[in-house]
């Protein structure tokens, strides 16, 4: 399902309209996988509270509960303008692919994790984390509009770990 859509079809559900309107949209994810169930994570962010609500849009609609936000205390919580997505979601991973493809031609990827947010430094992006078979991560950061690579980085899962 195209982000649009769903982000259309879940402030048109009566869970939606049913909660407070205080909150404004500031992230948008799915994990993409082997077996590719496309189940989004819809995040609404309440700036007054400082906290997030997060929607669950698959084949259903359910809200989690209000959580705070896992951020550093001094990171503003953006809202995504959703006017900038000129691009679909296939279309925004083909770039993202064909990147791989050609400036990391070894890394197979086996899942894609990905995220619509509004970033520091680069406004409203996909945020693409991809992991491959040879224990990489690769970040990759593309405009809405065109996917263009904004930003790149690849570094392996086992530099994450605490020494």
């Amino acid at each position: 399902m195209e982000i649009k859509q769903v982000i259309e079809e879940l402030e048109s559900s009566d869970i939606f309209k049913g909660w407070h309107k205080d909150a404004y949209l500031s992230y948008a994810m799915v994990v993409l996988g082997d077996e590719d169930s496309e189940e989004w994570r819809i995040g609404y962010y309440n700036p007054s509270k400082d906290r997030i609500t997060t929607f669950i849009v698959s084949d259903s609609i359910s809200m989690q509960e209000e959580e705070e936000v896992f951020k550093k205390e001094e990171t503003k919580v953006r809202k995504v303008d959703t006017s900038k997505l000129s691009l679909t979601v296939e279309q925004i991973l083909g770039h993202a692919s064909e990147f791989v493809k050609k400036e990391y031609p070894k890394e197979m990827i086996t899942k894609r994790i990905v995220i619509l947010q509004n970033l520091d430094g680069f406004d409203t992006v996909w945020n693409i984390t991809m992991i491959s078979r040879q224990f990489n991560t690769l970040n990759i950061k593309l405009s809405p509009g065109t996917g263009e690579v904004l930003s790149h980085k690849i570094q392996s899962i086992f530099s994450f770990r605490e020494s």
